[in-house]
């Protein structure tokens, strides 16, 4: 049976009229600047529902007896649980006693834990097949030295500042925390797979693209920093697949891929797709980098405490492209171009599917 393809819409009413009554219905994402092509993409085997985009990994999920995700407090975290149950599998959260619980799906049962008291986690662990890592990567060692025997595999979630070249404790943090799963340690069979995602954006508050739209709303002034630097942000949902594709694929063992959208936008392409689709001209005032950051740098010495780190300003100064061919090939990773996926959540803001 056909499932899967792409449609073609014209301008006219009439189509546009037929590509809304299908974009009501199945999962279309239609080409926008910094789109691929120029047509739509149709999946009839992903029904747009409040939180996914598909049903990646979801057959072998729902075999598993339990899975334990860490940091499902979190942005990403929060919708692969509902992913999770979606797909019908019993689901664990490892949280805190501070964690804010509101809006859990139902049904997913919470073990107060904490990663930085191993003790805490033997409960957690019991009975748990696969593991989805999404709390700070830092805390990998713990969880990996606490593991059982029941645990077959671990989907650790880093981040792409592993590659970072600007030195920060921060990205030394990263590169610690995956070099616990790298480096052989304790005896557990479980394998394991990193993922790095870069700037991870979708609906709601996302801390990163969310942001930036609304200062575009709002016609607010917003610092051109870099702007012929090279930007690569991921959808949420293409996360989610790549996180949910990885336990019960043998290629996936022991590996790490780059978790990133379709293709790297400069700073100035990436602020004007935002602004074609809100309907407003962003307005941008030029920023030199270079002084900008000596000048935090020289306030954080002080001991005083900005929005903005110096360490973020010089990161923008750094091209964030990343290879994801392994993660499609492996992975089947196929992620939505920028403007793609955010037309999907303009719409669904909007009240649309």
């Amino acid at each position: 049976m056909w499932r899967s393809g792409r449609i073609c819409v014209s301008a006219s009413p009439c189509a546009s009229l037929i590509f809304l009554a299908v974009s009501r219905t199945f999962s279309v994402s239609c080409r926008v600047p910094g789109g691929d092509d120029g047509c739509c993409r149709l999946d009839l085997d992903s029904a747009v529902a409040p939180y996914g985009r598909g049903s990646t990994g979801c057959r072998e999920v729902a075999e598993t007896q339990t899975v334990l995700v860490t940091g499902g407090t979190g942005y990403t975290g929060r919708r692969l649980l509902h992913r999770l149950r979606g797909c019908g599998a019993h689901v664990r959260v490892l949280a805190r006693s501070t964690s804010d619980l509101a809006g859990m799906p139902e049904h997913v049962e919470i073990i107060q834990g904490d990663l930085e008291e191993p003790d805490s986690l033997v409960s957690a662990l019991g009975g748990v097949r696969y593991v989805y890592h999404l709390a700070h990567v830092r805390f990998t060692a713990n969880l990996l030295r606490s593991l059982t025997t029941d645990v077959e595999h671990v989907v650790i979630v880093s981040s792409l500042r592993a590659l970072s070249r600007v030195p920060s404790a921060t990205v030394d943090q990263v590169l610690q925390g995956e070099s616990a799963a790298i480096t052989p340690g304790p005896a557990t069979s479980a394998s394991w797979t990193i993922l790095r995602p870069s700037m991870i954006f979708g609906d709601g508050d996302d801390r990163n693209i969310s942001r930036l739209v609304d200062r575009v709303r709002r016609r607010a002034l917003i610092p051109a920093v870099g702007r012929a630097r090279l930007h690569q942000p991921v959808y949420v949902e293409d996360v989610l697949d790549a996180v949910l594709a990885c336990p019960t694929n043998s290629r996936a063992r022991g590996q790490t891929y780059a978790i990133a959208g379709a293709r790297p936008l400069t700073w100035d392409e990436l602020v004007s797709t935002i602004g074609h689709l809100v309907g407003e001209r962003p307005r941008t005032v030029p920023v030199p980098a270079a002084a900008a950051a000596s000048v935090l740098g020289l306030i954080e010495a002080l001991g005083l405490t900005l929005p903005v780190r110096a360490e973020q300003v010089r990161r923008m100064l750094e091209d964030k492209a990343f290879d994801i061919e392994p993660a499609r090939r492996d992975l089947g990773f196929s992620p939505l171009s920028f403007g793609d996926a955010l037309q999907r959540i303009l719409a669904t803001e909007e009240g649309h599917p």
